[in-house]
């Protein structure tokens, strides 16, 4: 049960008293004891002063008869004359009787006694060695003085103490009464209305600095609940919006993909559009789920790093059809090789970033005659360098240097400051710089550096094709052949812009055609993806999508072997021209120990036309030279090794186009590598 300051101080104040007056007590008591042995003392000197003279005195009437009675005379007036209770002589043999206690040597064999009301003395009396008997006096020894002027002194000590005590209780109660119970009384009736939101502030002055600053941190605390509680609503608020916006948008989202009369860019910018709404609803959703469960939120990066330049085309794309009608010039302007820089930070937030930045340049350009905003991509060292840059009204000077706080915002009615300070944080959190440039009249420039990050495996930025070889382009949009007939000027091109099927089986008997093919090929048919996989065309095809950042087509290209380039980076593909190849080329490969199974694959080889190379082991088709893009099918049952572990060999040689010929039972392979990517029995493949 709790109990108030005021009693546990009271009771504190009186356990020291009783502790305190203790002390005093042992010590008068140790004092009195001392007083006492230094009295004796006193007393036994004044005793034995002169016990010689009195020896003397005594002992011619111990000796001689004649003055026998003369010793009474004697050991009278000495008891007269030192005020003694008594002063006797006693025989040698009479001394045990004395039932002496508390006895001490004081000097020459006199013993000096004691009891609490009388002191003895006993001097031994003899001629020369005989002893013949004992002079003993006794004196009275009274301590009346002595403890009376001690419980005087402990009188005076202890009223002393208890009126110090008291004045001391009476003193701390009343400090702590005005300067703590009451100023935390008064703190508590605050809370209420503070805790109802009638109040915001604690108005009591604390003179103590420790209830002073409890009073504050209690303050913060109700001002951190009340901020929790507007963030808990604000939450609430923002998941319902993210929930109920998902309906409308899948519908959004079938409509744009099912509808073939619009046009392939606004149909892309649809999408992009939507698949932002989305990811700003599913980012709001996670985020009060993390806050609700008091979790960190950590960085989501959606399918590995970023490409910097599709994300930059995709929000141009956004504001040039958002702000039509405001006539302004948005360009973009890429550096040689910052096309293809990777950053390590999600697509969301880059484009949460790059959109607010190009929204505030759009708010400083409201007034230009030839507004005009760059977003500029530059490669620096283990960077890439963002640019927005204005030709607006730019920012005053003594301005300059706030941006990029919480809450500094400039020129603006409704800003917040919130677009700056977010962005600053999020590029400071990567390991980058973030810095304003402006000039009144002349505009800004928003400079981001961030750290670049290493591209993922399914990426590529260029085609690698020897002049002899066949370039064979799969798309349905006119423009992406006009543009690649132009960038592949002087290579022999094949268009295959309709009735893929029927074509791919055609083209992809010459297994050295380079095949770029389109995965969106139509709503409802097969994608660029299927018939790679149904013709067997992974390690000679590249993959051209403006999805390439769902996750499941970048999972399905890396399973496959081939390699992905997004459309948003076609005018800045790098084309490399190989010389033409002194390997020894063939359209398949067989490798089985088999002699029958060689020369039925070798006969319909003939039949189809189709060139190929039959080996019976591992080593002597390594030895033949093979070019490393042929396909190759082996059987499973080899001479000292089985398919698998040829497999696994050929993939380190350098050999990707891999496939297993084989009559055995499907549960006798249990796991297939993903690097092998066909199972088939020993039929001829291409028949």
């Amino acid at each position: 049960m709790s109990q108030s300051i005021k009693t546990q101080l009271t009771r504190y104040i009186l356990l020291t008293f009783i502790a305190t007056t203790g002390v005093l007590v042992l010590g008068i008591w140790i004092i009195r004891e001392i007083s006492v042995q230094q009295q004796f003392k006193i007393e036994a000197s004044k005793l034995s002063s002169n016990i010689l003279a009195q020896s003397d005195q005594i002992l011619p009437g111990l000796l001689i008869q004649e003055e026998a009675a003369s010793v009474a005379l004697k050991l009278a007036r000495i008891r007269q004359e030192e005020g003694l209770l008594s002063a006797d002589f006693i025989a040698p043999d009479a001394f045990p009787t004395l039932g002496l206690s508390s006895c001490e040597t004081f000097r020459d064999k006199i013993q000096i006694c004691k009891s609490p009301s009388e002191i003895k003395m006993i001097a031994p009396i003899g001629a020369g060695s005989d002893l013949l008997g004992y002079l003993v006096k006794t004196k009275a020894q009274s301590y009346e003085g002595l403890d009376a002027g001690l419980f005087k002194a402990v009188s005076f000590l202890l009223a002393v103490v208890a009126f110090a005590f008291l004045f001391l209780i009476s003193l701390i109660l009343f400090f702590i009464d005005k300067h703590v119970r009451k100023p935390l009384l008064n703190m508590h009736e605050h809370l209420g209305p503070i805790l109802e939101g009638k109040s915001s502030e604690i108005n009591t002055v604390f003179r103590l600095f420790e209830v002073s600053t409890v009073a504050s941190q209690i303050q913060d605390l109700v001002a951190r609940y009340e901020e929790k509680k507007l963030k808990a609503a604000v939450g609430e608020l923002a998941a319902q919006v993210a929930h109920d916006v998902r309906s409308p948008l899948s519908v959004l989202s079938i409509i744009t993909k099912t509808n073939e009369n619009l046009p392939d860019d606004q149909k892309r910018l649809l999408e992009s559009a939507t698949a932002r709404i989305r990811n700003i609803a599913d980012d709001l959703l996670n985020k009060y789920r993390n806050d609700n469960k008091n979790t960190r939120r950590e960085s989501i990066k959606l399918g590995g790093p970023t490409l910097a330049l599709t994300t930059a085309d995709r929000i141009l794309a956004e504001k040039r059809t958002l702000y039509l009608s405001k006539n302004i010039g948005f360009n973009l302007e890429v550096e040689e090789g910052a096309a293809s820089v990777f950053l390590g930070i999600e697509p969301m937030a880059l484009s949460r970033i790059l959109s607010n930045l190009i929204d505030n340049s759009v708010e400083a350009l409201s007034s230009h005659t030839e507004p005009q905003i760059y977003l500029r991509l530059k490669k620096a060292l283990s960077a890439l360098e963002i640019e927005i840059a204005d030709n607006g009204c730019g920012i005053a000077p003594e301005v300059l240097p706030k941006l990029g706080e919480k809450g500094a915002t400039f020129n603006k009615d409704h800003g917040t400051g919130l677009g700056l300070y977010h962005a600053r944080v999020a590029v400071e959190g990567l390991g980058g710089r973030f810095d304003i440039e402006s000039k009144l009249g002349e505009g800004t420039c928003v400079r981001l550096r961030i750290p670049s990050a290493e591209a993922p495996d399914w990426f590529t930025d260029r085609v690698s094709i020897r002049a002899d070889q066949k370039l064979v382009i799969v798309d349905d949009d006119p423009t992406i052949h006009e543009f690649l007939k132009t960038k592949l000027k002087g290579f022999e091109i094949l268009h295959c812009r309709n009735d893929y099927v029927s074509s791919l089986q055609r083209l992809s008997q010459d297994t050295q055609s380079l095949f770029m093919m389109d995965n969106k090929l139509s709503s409802t048919g097969p994608s660029g993806l299927d018939l790679i996989q149904k013709f067997y065309l992974s390690y000679h095809s590249v993959v051209m999508t403006s999805d390439f950042d769902e996750i499941e087509i970048q999972r399905r290209v890396m399973s496959l072997g081939c390699k992905m380039i997004p459309k948003p980076l076609l005018p800045y593909l790098k084309i490399e021209k190989l010389a033409d190849s002194t390997e020894m080329r063939y359209d398949l490969v067989l490798i089985d120990d088999d002699e029958l199974m060689r020369s039925s694959w070798t006969l319909h080889a003939q039949m189809a036309g189709r060139k190929i190379g039959v080996f019976k082991n591992l080593q002597d088709f390594l030895d033949s030279g093979c070019a490393k893009s042929t396909a190759v099918y082996i059987d499973f049952h080899l001479d000292g090794m089985n398919g698998l572990q040829v497999a696994a060999e050929l993939r380190t040689q350098g050999y990707h186009n891999l496939h297993l010929a084989t009559g055995s039972a499907s549960d006798e392979i249990t796991s297939i590598p993903e690097y092998i990517l066909s199972v088939r029995g020993k039929e001829f493949p291409l028949l």
